[in-house]
């Protein structure tokens, strides 16, 4: 990626989440550069961008061990926070994780958690590929 000192695509390796206009802003640069007119044929949204860029360069190794010991610190045992793992490999294979994702034979996590446990997991693994809608006031 031509724009690898973009911020946009600093936060997407570094495991950082995003704000909307960020997302827009940066969407704006890509489409500039479309001379062909396949932006809306390769990405339905631009959130899509997001997820494509997220699967070609990866995140980060030390953000994804930033990303594990955040889930370690909320108490996840040593079965799950393997699970866990498997889940970084699929994000950064897929660009994305969504609960659809979990029927797939490669994340079946067995006995490993109660569904809430999962779920928690989910949410925090997904904090850090969110779009925010507003930046917190300063």
């Amino acid at each position: 990626i031509e724009h690898g000192h973009h911020p946009v695509v600093h936060k997407i390796r570094q495991f950082e989440p995003l704000y909307r206009d960020e997302v827009d802003a940066f969407a704006n640069v890509v489409k500039a550069f479309d001379k062909d007119n396949e932006y809306s044929s390769l990405f339905e949204t631009d959130d899509d961008l997001l997820t494509f860029i997220r699967q070609y360069i990866g995140i980060a190794p030390e953000a994804q061990e930033r990303g594990m010991a955040q889930l370690r610190s909320q108490g996840f045992n040593e079965p799950q926070m393997q699970y866990a793992e498997t889940l970084m490999v699929w994000v950064n294979a897929n660009g994305a994780l969504s609960y659809d994702d979990l029927l797939t034979p490669d994340l079946d996590c067995g006995d490993v958690f109660a569904n809430e446990e999962l779920g928690k997991m989910l949410n925090i693994i997904n904090s850090h590929m969110a779009v925010l809608t507003s930046k917190p006031s300063e």
